[in-house]
């Protein structure tokens, strides 16, 4: 499967005059499903066994963006957090995600988000983090440039 926010169908009440949802691509099937309706969907990943999708969405505009995850068998969205992330990775295990938080007026930063506590704690300044296939370490860019 393959996970991905896009554009649905233009809807000028909307801040980027689109309406957008979560499409998850079964390769098997051959067939797009798509959940949600959204003004932006910021970024997208697969759980470690496929059923679910954290994802990170507006439903009108930056105030309104939340990590939500989407249960692909049932189509159900649960509301996680109400966060201003840009960027999501599942851990193996499949109990936390890593997130990458803009910085703004502070440096960006990786924060850990515990999906059953909903717990997060910030690890380190960087962007973009990935989860290494083993759990045991998280990549991610390092704008310090040391």
């Amino acid at each position: 499967m393959v996970s991905w926010g896009f554009p649905v169908a233009d809807d000028a009440n909307k801040r980027w005059k689109v309406r957008c949802a979560v499409g998850v691509f079964s390769i098997s099937a051959k067939a797009w499903q798509t959940h949600g309706d959204f003004s932006q969907v910021h970024a997208t990943a697969l759980s470690p066994e496929g059923s679910k999708v954290a994802f990170i969405a507006d439903e009108t505009d930056s105030e309104s963006r939340e990590l939500l995850l989407l249960d692909v068998r049932t189509g159900q969205i649960t509301k996680l957090a109400k966060i201003l992330a840009v960027s999501v990775s599942w851990a193996p295990d499949g109990n936390r995600l890593a997130i990458g938080i803009p910085g703004g007026d502070v440096a960006p930063q990786i924060s850990i988000f515990e999906i059953e506590s909903r717990n997060i704690h910030t690890l380190v300044e960087g962007n973009s983090p990935a989860w290494s296939p083993s759990g045991d370490w998280i990549a991610y860019f390092d704008r310090s440039n040391e």
